[in-house]
């Protein structure tokens, strides 16, 4: 069966979203798991060397040093990792709720009445109620253009009453549900109101994926660059002695 661009292209985004949230989430559980154990040895070695300090710096002298920075780094470089890469998975998780209304099934009544309502044709006014309210029009035959126009002041109104009982109803529906997060969560309601208006208005969706990605993938490079180069180090005071 065939579909109409807008759907086909829908079903696309929608299976990339999830072919992207996974891949995040596989590249996370993989490096995370490293991470933390490069992070640990690190911490380990460091600790060795600060309890026992003196023995070492005797044994080594300053080959210590250059030892001591790049574990160092390491753990840095690998906290700063784990932390991003963390914020990352937070904030796709947030954009999981927000594609899940892009895509859903489900559209709302408009609840406000665009510029160009009073602008629209006749036929124009007729689709807008059949697609924003499923509203049909009593016209079993065609109209004349003398009647058309006698019409279609008529029918902008009945829109605009439309869009202002959906507003409402949308009023009720966010003081009710800040009602419930001030139950719930002890979240003041008119700060739950107020938050929801303000993103509504001045949504805050979304990152940069690919600079973040780019971040986070630099970070856990680094943290495996000093890791290696300490242990070359280690190794190459080894085979000196």
């Amino acid at each position: 069966m065939l579909k109409n661009p807008y759907d086909v292209l829908k079903e696309f985004s929608k299976t990339k979203f999830e072919r992207d949230r996974k891949l995040i989430e596989f590249g996370y559980t993989q490096t995370d798991g490293f991470a933390t154990w490069i992070i640990g040895f690190a911490v380990a070695a460091l600790s060795l060397i600060i309890s026992n300090f003196d023995s070492i710096r005797k044994n080594i002298g300053n080959a210590y040093k250059p030892i001591v920075i790049l574990l160092g780094l390491t753990i840095c470089f690998g906290l700063a990792f784990r932390y991003f890469s963390y914020f990352i998975m937070t904030l796709q998780k947030r954009l999981e709720d927000y594609f899940a209304g892009v895509y859903s099934d489900m559209d709302m009544t408009p609840i406000e009445v665009d510029e160009d309502v009073d602008k629209t044709t006749f036929d124009d006014i007729i689709i807008r109620l059949k697609e924003d309210f499923d509203v049909e029009t009593p016209y079993s035959s065609p109209l004349l253009e003398e009647h058309k126009n006698m019409e279609l002041p008529r029918l902008r109104k009945h829109y605009k009453d439309l869009c202002e009982y959906s507003k409402k109803q949308f009023d009720i529906a966010i003081n009710h549900w800040a009602e419930v997060n001030e139950i719930a969560y002890k979240i003041k309601k008119s700060t739950s109101i107020s938050s929801f208006n303000r993103q509504l208005k001045r949504p805050r969706i979304g990152f940069k994926l690919k600079i973040w990605s780019w971040v986070v993938g630099l970070l856990y490079l680094f943290c495996l660059l000093s890791f290696m180069s300490a242990v070359i180090v280690i190794c190459i005071y080894l085979v000196s002695r």
